[in-house]
This record gives C-alpha cells, structure tokens and sequence, in this order.
C-alpha cells in the first residue's frame, strides 16, 4: 500500500487599510492565519499596506507580492476579503489572470477562492461592489467636505504654516505656527525675486531647516514621513491645477491680503524676462483668528 504524502501550500498573507482611523492589521492577519491553519497552509509569507486606498495598484505591499508571486515563491494569497486585494476592476481582473496564470489561488477568509467554478463569478460581482462602495465613499467624502466649507469650517488636510486647534465653541479652525510662516514669507520672496523651487529647496537644506514632511505622521504608524526631513522642489512649486505645493496651495495664498508685512506691494525682481513673466504670488502674512479669518480658511 503506498502512501502520499500531502505537501502544504506556501501561503502569503495580504493584508490592508485605508484610513489612519483603523490603526492595525493586526486583526486581519489572526483570522487569516487562523484559515491557513485549518487549510495546512504553511505561512511563509506577510504583506501589508497601511492606510493605503485598494482603488490603487500603487501599494508598496502590494507590488512588493506581486514580485514575490512572479518568482514563485509560494502557492496561495490568502486576505480577510476580496476588497483587501483590489476596490478597482481594471486592476483586479489584470491581476487575478496575472496570477492565475502563475498557478497561484487566492483565497478569503469570507469564501472565496479561486479554485472554485463559482470564482469569476463572485469575483465579477464583488469587484463591482467594491468599486461601487469605493466611488460612494468619495462622493460622501466629497459631500462632507463642502458642508464644511459652506460651515466655514477647515476641510481636513494638513497645510505647512499651520495647525489645528479647537474655538471655544468646540469647532475645529486652523492656527498659524509662526516658525513655520516665516518660512512661507521667506519662500513667496525668493521666488517673486527670481529663485526657482529647486534652488530655494536647496536653500532652505543648506540652512537646515526641516521639511513639511519631517514631522507630519500622516498615517499614525510613522510612514509617508521624510526620514531624511529635506525640502525637495515639488513640495514648493507642488500642482497649479490641483493647489497643492506651498506656492499653489490656497491655505497659504488665503491667507495674504496681497501686500507684505510693512503694507506695501510685492515686486518681483526677476532678472531674467522669462522669470518677470511668472505669477507674482502674494506673501503671507500672519492673521488673527477672528470670524472673518476663520471664514477664509473654511472655505478653502
């Protein structure tokens, strides 16, 4: 009588989430180990990606298991549920061929698994549901923002030159931290003069004076900060169309009234005629948080 010998999967563990409100994984990866127990999985491999939207291929954890997958190096992904892996259809089903096509499965702790007939199926459907959850969450996100604004009331996000606080009457409005407006004047100046963003980046480093990015815990786990806390252009010329950047984004712009500290007007000195050609932003100045600065940043 001959005996066969059952070898276990190699299982890797994906996990995920969204929002810096959910601090861990910690809960999806004890129920996903618990599954690959009861299956004889063996686990051999861990991914995660941490406040991190599913509509984005662009996950470090993500990519680093699709790497993995490429060479083989195990046999099952096994995550709590489909909308771990993807909440866009695009990405899934490029992703679901891609590794079906290696001879990897893909299991979930809520039922699915690609091994079954019923897979492309419930696949099919779950993939539209997440991408359906997904665009309405942004829409009530959306929605939530402008009754903030129409609140007169800041609309989430951080601004270099500012800081949360609480009124009085227990509303949330934005503060301005002094240290950090000087710097913001000292950027609006220099390139209203002529500096492009990548010299008064490099002007601001060889002057040590820390980055945005180097204190801003963005996701509570200390990820997305700046390790090296150095200023790079992008984060002062940043996207004109979009208002992100110190120099487009209008937190900072709100803030001026269109003339420096002494009240008079900004003039650029630009030597060159293709540097007197670009925009003359205003410099910030410091404002009080009276109902009408209040006002100014709600509406943002």
């Amino acid at each position: 009588m001959t005996t066969t010998t059952r070898t276990a999967l190699r299982a890797a563990l994906y996990t995920r989430f969204s929002t810096v409100i959910q601090a861990s994984t910690a809960d999806q990866v004890r129920v996903c180990e618990r599954l690959a127990e009861r299956e004889g999985m063996t686990v051999t491999h861990r991914f995660a990606d941490e406040a991190i939207s599913g509509g984005t291929s662009e996950r470090p954890g993500y990519q680093a298991m699709l790497a993995a997958a490429r060479r083989g190096e195990f046999d099952v992904i096994v995550a709590e549920d489909f909308k771990r892996f993807w909440r866009e259809q695009a990405e899934q089903w490029r992703a679901i061929k891609e590794l079906l096509d290696l001879g990897i499965h893909i299991v979930t702790v809520s039922g699915m698994d690609s091994r079954q007939a019923s897979f492309s199926m419930m696949a099919a459907v779950m993939g539209a549901a997440a991408e359906l959850d997904r665009t309405e969450a942004a829409y009530r996100t959306r929605r939530g923002q402008e009754g903030k604004a129409l609140a007169c009331r800041p609309t989430g996000g951080k601004a270099y030159g500012y800081r949360s606080t609480v009124l009085p009457d227990g509303a949330k409005a934005l503060a301005i931290v002094e240290a950090e407006a000087k710097i913001v004047r000292r950027i609006f100046r220099e390139y209203a003069a002529g500096t492009s963003p990548r010299e008064i980046a490099a002007r601001l480093n060889s002057d040590g004076i820390p980055s945005p990015g180097a204190s801003w815990n963005r996701n509570g786990s200390g990820q997305g900060k700046r390790s090296d806390g150095k200023w790079q252009s992008t984060a002062i010329h940043g996207h004109a169309l979009r208002g992100t950047g110190i120099l487009n984004n209008p937190a900072t712009l709100g803030a001026s009234n269109g003339a420096g500290r002494d009240g008079s007007a900004d003039t650029p000195t630009a030597s060159s005629a293709s540097r007197s050609k670009r925009p003359r932003p205003s410099i910030p100045t410091p404002t009080s948080h009276s109902a009408s600065s209040r006002r100014d940043f709600g509406t943002r």
